[in-house]
């Protein structure tokens, strides 16, 4: 007799572990299947899932797709994965791809197992697993890659004579998460030697912002960093007036002082317009919604009258306030991008175990009034991904692309000293 697997992938050591019903033809059938997937992933998985689970070359994992993002590298699709609430384990695409034009596609999968469903040979993709917590943070990413360019996400550029020279001006700079540098063999001469500094979100955004009664939701104390001097920012938020025109990016924010921490945070921001829950009842999508813009002379803004509409200009060169991050939002759900859950008897309860969590961003918790009693007084911790992520990975001869190398800087990190033990 067999017994059941557990529901991490650290199950797949137990060579038998699966029970087998032996009234039902069918299950029969599916049951020897897992028993046969175990020995599969034994085989090809010798060491058994130890503290730096090894990456297998030309091993997919086929289906269980809960996101498909874009990386460089099969280190960089793990650490997304790591990072990612849902993720156990992943399929990236390789460079050496030639089937499609899926070149860079990183996979980031899951089941209820926490196993593969299949598991095939595929030539020209890499397969894995999350890595352990530890590894979810900071991690150094310190490879360059040759013809590869990472489009948009552009706040900089420059002339610089190497591409080593255009990591080294990217790592100095703080707002700076990844690069791209056109070397002398790039087709457009114009572009040659020029240097693009790329920026990405590295603070939380709740991905999803709802009205829902009876909900409190915040974020966790430990997100907040003043930085610049000790100077008071002036906080000057103008009310009813939008900003119309301008914009290069939008996402949600929890309020117009979030709005304008995001706009701080952004080193492309020059203003933004907010607008608040009460926006339109016609339209949604614009209720909470965060508009960063772009003017190379903000003194040609013409202000144009809106109601629940917010607007103002970044905080530069001061102490940032910390009012959007202490705020308990009532009646707001960041909704999904749970890590986990329980019971809680207030709000207050949730924010802490939320600040106690080193993985938690940001929370909701539903109060004793939430219709629904089967989810009344829990809280829900969530997690979003941080890593340097480009909007895409292409192959382009001629460019040379890479990552700050900022967290690098105190020394190799743990996952950098592994990496050597990867296949």
């Amino acid at each position: 007799m067999l017994r059941q697997c557990n529901s991490t992938p650290q199950a797949v050591v137990l060579l038998l572990c699966y029970k087998i019903n032996p009234n039902n033809a069918v299950n029969v059938f599916q049951d020897k299947m897992r028993v046969y997937l175990l020995f599969v992933l034994l085989s090809v998985f010798p060491e058994s899932f130890s503290k730096v689970q090894e990456l297998k070359v030309d091993l997919d994992f086929p289906g269980d797709d809960v996101l498909q993002i874009y990386s460089p590298d099969a280190q960089h699709c793990q650490l997304a994965c790591t990072q990612h609430h849902s993720c156990l384990f992943f399929t990236f695409v390789r460079a050496d791809w030639s089937t499609d034009n899926r070149k860079f596609y990183c996979y980031l999968k899951r089941t209820a197992s926490g196993m593969p469903s299949q598991v095939v040979d595929l030539k020209g993709v890499t397969s894995g697993f999350s890595l352990s917590s530890e590894y979810k943070k900071d991690a150094c990413l310190s490879s360059i890659y040759q013809d590869v360019d990472f489009p948009g996400s552009d706040y900089l550029n420059l002339i610089l004579n190497t591409y080593d020279d255009c990591q080294k001006k990217c790592t100095s700079d703080p707002d700076c998460k990844f690069f791209s540098f056109a070397t002398e063999s790039f087709p457009d001469a114009n572009t040659r030697k020029k240097c693009f500094l790329k920026y990405s979100w590295t603070v939380p955004i709740p991905p999803e912002i709802r009205n829902t009664p009876s909900v409190i939701s915040g974020f966790s104390d430990s997100l907040y960093k003043a930085k610049g001097t000790t100077k008071e920012c002036n906080q000057e938020i103008l009310i009813d007036i939008d900003y119309p025109g301008d914009d290069f990016e939008n996402v949600l924010a929890a309020s117009p002082q979030h709005c304008q921490f995001l706009c701080s945070t952004h080193p492309h921001c020059t203003h933004f317009s907010y607008s608040s829950s009460k926006y339109s009842t016609s339209n949604t999508w614009y209720n909470m919604r965060c508009f960063l813009k772009y003017k190379q002379d903000v003194s040609q803004l013409v202000p144009a009258k809106a109601k629940e509409s917010y607007s103002g200009f970044p905080s530069q060169n001061c102490k940032l306030s910390n009012v959007w991050a202490t705020t308990r939002y009532e009646n707001i759900d960041f909704s999904a991008y749970d890590n986990r859950h329980f019971i809680t008897g207030t709000s207050e309860a949730c924010r802490e175990m939320c600040t106690a969590d080193p993985y938690c961003q940001f929370y909701t918790y539903t109060l004793s009034s939430f219709p629904d009693r089967d989810y009344r007084n829990k809280c829900y911790v969530k997690q979003v991904m941080i890593l340097p992520r480009p909007e895409k990975v292409v192959y382009m001869p001629g460019v040379v692309s890479g990552f700050s190398l900022r967290s690098c800087n105190t020394g190799e990190d743990e996952y950098t000293a592994h990496l050597g033990l990867l296949g």
